[in-house]
């Protein structure tokens, strides 16, 4: 009979019918392996440090950079070893922005949007530096217009005549 071969084949070995798993392709193996939280906590750290030294060392630079705009020295005054500072701090700058941008922890471009941010602000310094400048030439300008308008009046001419 057809189904008699079935049972004497069961009954007949000695071998247990197995089951081969294979789980290589299984979607649990593509999950990342948890880490343990020692690895996970030193990482963070690493991180955490490595942000903070890049934001310190865009403050101190920061810093530095105000000094520079701040300095009335004019450019025909200047040595080489001034110039050369200045092409270094802007080098330091460029270098920090450039770091920041490829920390992984912070949001792309960061680094050059705080340093825009730092430029801009000095931009509206000088703007706050020039409109004084303007506003004091304007009263000096109208003072001396006044002064000469007094010296000019006939009264002056005629003391002066005396």
């Amino acid at each position: 009979m057809p189904f008699d071969d079935d049972a004497d084949d069961n009954q007949g070995s000695s071998k247990k019918p197995s089951l081969k798993l294979n789980n290589s392709n299984s979607i649990l193996n593509t999950l990342p392996k948890k880490q343990n939280l020692a690895e996970l906590e030193k990482r963070v750290k690493e991180s955490q440090d490595n942000t903070t030294v890049s934001h310190s060392e865009a403050s101190e630079l920061s810093i530095l950079y105000k000094k520079v705009m701040e300095d009335k020295t004019l450019s025909e005054n200047k040595n080489f070893l001034v110039i050369e500072a200045e092409k270094e701090l802007l080098g330091k700058i460029a270098n920090n922005a450039i770091n920041i941008n490829n920390d992984e922890n912070e949001q792309e471009g960061m680094g050059s949007v705080g340093w825009i941010l730092v430029v801009l602000r000095m931009l509206l310094l000088q703007r706050d530096k020039i409109n004084k400048q303007e506003y004091l030439l304007t009263m000096l300008d109208k003072k001396i217009k006044s002064l000469s308008d007094k010296i000019d009046s006939p009264l002056v001419d005629k003391k002066l005549n005396e």
